[in-house]
């Protein structure tokens, strides 16, 4: 393929740029590991033979700095960045302007989609830094005039690794350009249930169209339908098609679904949505489940005070004593209770603060406001804006696996 690209482009800048393509495009298709291991090495022998002879002894493999000098230290930097900056970066440069020359008709546009970053394809410190790497390169590729990188990351994920990987004079308001949040309505996932439903049933017994509100009843305690299902869900489609696959299958070969069903069905849905957030953000705070715990048989909607100074005591030893997995901030705020670093005011509001930036809860900050929550486009809460007035929503989705105690129907 290189070859053939070859042909066109006869310019010295070009063919340097095709023959970085030859070196390194054929370990494209190895494990992460290895590729990493590979740069890593050529990366390390084009240092050293920068510095060879400049600094008597000294070896990168031996990662041993200390009997080195200030001096020889800041040269050993200089060294290694103009290694980097000469070789691979201005070789992606060169790179780059290939393919601005190649796909230059403004009638043919190309778009590559990456996806699935949230998997555990390397370990975590190094993935965030290629993701980090990954972000920069779109950045640069936008010279290339007709074609459109688009990176499907998860907030939380993009959040971490703007936190982990966050280095001196790093501005974050200058990748804002780059966003497109993609937030889906309630017509938007009524819609989708529309389309899978039609595709079921249509495919066994009629031709003619088939939606939400020919297979659902009327109202469930009160509510539309299809209200009620959507209000238990974090407003994306796999929430909604889960709790709708969970409903279907409760109806096995009946012509509708009842409300009974669905009610069935929430309470096997709200268990697994709880389990997926605690997924989701599993690498933040691993021991989310255990705390969310402590909302167990609250009403609804209630003051922050209604979680009261001996409720969080109590709660914070219990959890100390008998806690097992891996250290984050919730165990950490916890600890720092019973060693009395922390009131338990400030580990509520912290607590809190953790519970609406995951989705689990809506936050009411001013009596005049209204509830707001994560999804909703608010930025994110302080735990200095959580107060003892602050009033909490807990989120429909996870009423019924909490034991969260509903309002009553009219």
């Amino acid at each position: 393929m290189v070859a053939q690209i070859g042909m066109m482009f006869k310019g010295r800048k070009h063919q340097l740029a095709l023959e970085y393509l030859d070196k390194w495009g054929k370990s494209f298709w190895e494990e992460t590991d290895n590729r990493i291991k590979e740069l890593t090495t050529t990366l390390e022998h084009g240092i050293m033979e920068s510095i060879k002879g400049k600094i008597p002894g000294f070896s990168l493999s031996s990662g041993d700095t200390r009997t080195l000098t200030e001096q020889q230290k800041s040269d050993v930097v200089q060294r290694a960045q103009h290694v980097v900056n000469e070789v691979q970066i201005r070789q992606l440069s060169d790179v780059i302007d290939l393919l601005d020359d190649i796909l230059k008709d403004p009638q043919k546009r190309y778009y590559l989609t990456i996806d699935r970053l949230d998997e555990h394809w390397v370990e975590d410190k190094t993935r965030y830094r290629l993701i980090r790497a990954l972000i920069e390169t779109v950045r640069d590729f936008k010279k290339v005039r007709h074609v459109k990188i688009l990176i499907a990351i998860r907030f939380d994920l993009l959040s971490r690794v703007i936190k982990l990987t966050r280095d001196a004079g790093f501005q974050e308001e200058k990748y804002l350009p780059l966003y497109l949040p993609i937030e889906w309505t309630k017509d938007h996932l009524t819609s989708v249930l529309d389309h899978r439903i039609n595709h079921l049933v249509k495919r066994r017994y009629t031709s003619s169209p088939v939606g939400c509100k020919d297979v659902l009843p009327e109202k469930v305690k009160g509510e539309k339908a299809i209200s009620y299902i959507l209000e238990r869900t974090l407003l994306r489609p796999r929430d909604a098609i889960v709790f709708f696959n969970s409903c279907i299958s409760r109806a096995a070969d009946r012509p509708i679904i009842t409300a009974t069903m669905i009610r069935e069905a929430e309470g096997e849905y709200s268990k697994d949505r709880l389990r997926a957030l605690a997924d989701e953000w599993n690498a933040d705070f691993p021991s989310l489940i255990d705390f969310a715990m402590i909302l167990k048989s609250h009403k609804h909607h209630f003051p922050i005070e209604h979680l009261t100074i001996q409720q969080c005591e109590d709660f914070c030893l219990s959890f100390t004593i008998h806690a097992t997995g891996p250290k984050d901030f919730l165990s950490e705020i916890a600890s720092q209770v019973v060693e009395l670093a922390l009131s338990p005011k400030d580990f509520r509001r912290s607590l809190f603060q953790v519970f609406y930036r995951v989705g689990l809860v809506g936050l009411k900050l001013e009596t005049y406001e209204k509830f707001s929550w994560m999804d909703s486009g608010r930025a994110a809460v302080s735990s200095a804006e959580i107060s003892d007035t602050t009033r909490i929503a807990v989120h429909k989705a996870f009423w019924r696996v909490l034991g969260i105690l509903e309002p009553k129907t009219k």
